[in-house]
């Protein structure tokens, strides 16, 4: 009997973080029940380059947006399913989805990122008025939506019914349970991010500053920070790391406490809380903003949040006087990423959506 094929439409190749855990991860799961074919927008040079701040290539682009109309074309009358992250063309007319539409092409749209923003919060009037409600349009026509945090399925589900919110995971068996190791003296507090989130963790300047003199063990690692905020931060508590993919399980491994600091800004808002489920999956203890999605990946356990300075250096000290009971806090996280925001726990999900999606009407 043949496999069904699904159409995999990822803004990036798997060298983007986004696409890579939202799609790619999954693949080898799906290839047992599917035929799986993907179409990243854009490849692996031109992903390179973006995340490397290098001047953006519009030669590429073009050629970008125009292989990607090529093959939603040769979709339009098939009778694959099509699983679209975000959007077919960022910035550009729905068109596509629309055709997808009318020829009634089965299709899943999958958000991890409030990118409506992007759109209707824009400095521009000119794109907030072309483009404002192309996100709540497209996801009108669509069979499915599967939506990544609280935020975004509050949103989304005003346009469709057919809301499905399965948070973005973490290959666990990959990731090592760290829950009972800690560093001998010091303490390493981390965060793990990119260029584009960085400017989070200014909020916590005068916090680390002070954490120099009142706790003089204690130190700051920080991973993929934008070298323009590094000489932000004077402490000599702070140690910096360029992000890598080879280095940063290990990275990872060697924290005692994960952070995630967030700005509540509308964007913000609909983060999937990556960051905690990746030092939860180590076994590790977190303290984070408690935005909507960072307290439902908690659970109910013991994992500490923080809005004003105050918080924050309540929630560091309290981890400095209690590292054996958050050693504990640390074990259950683990086990809470295992549940629910794990592959192996969540490609299953996918794949009866993929499998039930003919009866689905929206």
């Amino acid at each position: 009997m043949l496999k069904r094929k699904i159409v995999f439409f990822t803004k990036y190749s798997d060298k983007g973080p986004s696409s890579r855990y939202r799609s790619y991860q999954y693949f080898s799961f799906f290839q047992e029940e599917f035929t799986i074919i993907c179409h990243p927008l854009f490849n692996d040079k031109y992903v390179t380059g973006y995340f490397n701040n290098q001047r953006r290539d519009y030669i590429a682009l073009i050629k970008a947006y125009i292989s990607r109309i090529y093959f939603v074309l040769k979709y339009l009358r098939s009778k694959e399913l099509l699983f679209i992250e975000y959007e077919l063309l960022p910035y550009f007319p729905p068109i596509f989805e629309f055709l997808l539409h009318r020829f009634k092409t089965k299709v899943i749209l999958d958000f991890d990122d409030a990118i409506f923003h992007n759109y209707d919060l824009h400095p521009s009037i000119f794109v907030r008025k072309l483009f404002s409600k192309k996100i709540g349009y497209i996801s009108s026509m669509a069979d499915i939506v599967i939506t990544g945090s609280p935020y975004l399925t509050a949103y989304l589900q005003k346009f469709n019914n057919n809301i499905f919110e399965i948070p973005t995971s973490v290959l666990l068996k990959k990731y090592v349970d760290f829950s009972g190791v800690t560093s001998n003296s010091n303490i390493y507090i981390g965060w793990l991010g990119s260029r584009s989130t960085s400017s989070n963790i200014l909020m916590l300047r005068d916090v680390i500053t002070s954490m120099e003199t009142e706790a003089p063990g204690v130190f700051f690692k920080f991973m993929g920070v934008d070298p323009d905020i590094v000489e932000e931060f004077k402490s000599k508590n702070v140690i910096f790391e360029q992000w890598s993919e080879r280095n940063e399980l290990s990275f990872l491994a060697s924290l005692d406490l994960g952070i995630m600091p967030l700005h509540d800004t509308p964007f913000n808002r609909g983060k999937c809380g990556f960051k905690l489920i990746q030092y939860m999956a180590m076994g590790k203890p977190t303290i984070s903003t408690p935005l909507a999605a960072n307290i439902k990946i908690s659970r109910g356990e013991k994992n500490m949040f923080a809005t004003t300075d105050q918080d924050w250096l309540k929630c560091f000290v309290n981890f400095i006087s209690n590292r054996e009971f958050f050693r504990s806090v640390g074990s259950r996280n683990r086990a809470i990423i295992s549940s629910y925001y794990s592959v192996e726990s969540n490609a299953m999900i996918y794949i009866n959506l993929f499998k039930n999606i003919s009866n689905v009407r929206n």
